[in-house]
């Protein structure tokens, strides 16, 4: 599902070269530049699909080093052109405003150890959808089994909040 879904994708692998003029690092590096020139401030790209020429680069913005999943932004750019043709933003028009993020919270080595069937390959804070509400989150990235999962603790109990497994194909990252 992509409630959290929309949770921590990084980009996946290029794109197969003469397929199109531009690559998708390229073209994700111009959905980022278009919204920092338009005042959305500091965002990360999470994951990306590319079908029939474009891609579409979903991205997060960021505040105090968090991932702000409720306010996903989603750019289309031209894999022709590299050129930005489409944003999606009502999730950030509708829920983006400066959150407090003091409350106290479990360290990321605590978060880690909570998981330990999971090989972890990377750990940051994020804040998820959930229901009506939004749960300050550990987001895990690593492997289990030969298989890769996104796995949210929260940050303050170490709740198993939600856990996706990320599906790699050639038109980009997906989660189910």
């Amino acid at each position: 599902g992509e409630t959290a879904g929309a949770a921590g994708r990084g980009v996946g692998p290029g794109f197969s070269p003469g397929e199109t003029n531009h690559s998708v690092e390229t073209c994700g590096a111009s959905a980022r530049a278009f919204l920092q020139s338009r005042q959305y401030g500091e965002v990360e790209p999470a994951y990306y699909q590319v079908n029939f020429g474009m891609g579409t680069f979903n991205c997060v913005p960021v505040q105090d080093g968090v991932r702000l999943y409720p306010d996903l932004i989603k750019v289309q750019v031209s894999l022709e052109t590299g050129q930005v043709v489409g944003v999606e933003a009502n999730n950030y028009r509708r829920n983006h405003v400066q959150r407090d993020f003091a409350a106290a919270r479990m360290e990321p080595e605590e978060a880690v150890a909570l998981a330990p069937s999971l090989e972890i390959s990377s750990t940051r804070l994020a804040l998820i959808p959930h229901y009506s509400q939004e749960i300050l989150c550990y987001e895990l990235r690593g492997t289990a089994d030969g298989q890769e999962y996104l796995v949210y603790l929260n940050a303050e109990t170490g709740a198993a909040e939600e856990i996706l497994q990320v599906v790699v194909e050639e038109e980009g990252e997906a989660v189910v």
